[in-house]
């Protein structure tokens, strides 16, 4: 994951602007980056809500589903989030990889 977020990077804002397709493909990979990011989130808002929904309606005492439903759901919805950033990453990294291949 972490080489792929580099080559994105690398790629993103390297010095070499001579081109306008490149800067035009760099602005997109950036924005694509940021939707990434802003997706994940919202994934993992609405994933946070629908389990803490889930636990509220189980038969434990009230102070054990807010809490314990709150911390199960933010658990596993940045888990679920981070996991499809990091694939939607790894699909840029590759398609970055094969852009610098082909030219």
């Amino acid at each position: 994951m972490m080489m792929m977020m580099m080559i994105l990077w690398c790629y993103c804002f390297s010095d070499d602007e001579e081109e306008e397709d490149l800067m035009s493909e760099r602005a997109f990979l950036v924005s694509s980056l940021n939707f990434v990011g802003v997706l994940a989130e919202q994934i993992a808002g609405i994933l946070t809500e629908q389990i803490a929904v889930s636990y509220s309606q189980l038969g434990l005492p009230s102070q054990f589903r807010r809490c314990l439903g709150r911390q199960i759901a933010c658990v596993l919805a940045e888990q679920i989030a981070g996991v499809l950033a990091e694939e939607i990453v790894g699909v840029l990294a590759e398609q970055v990889v094969s852009s610098l291949n082909s030219e």
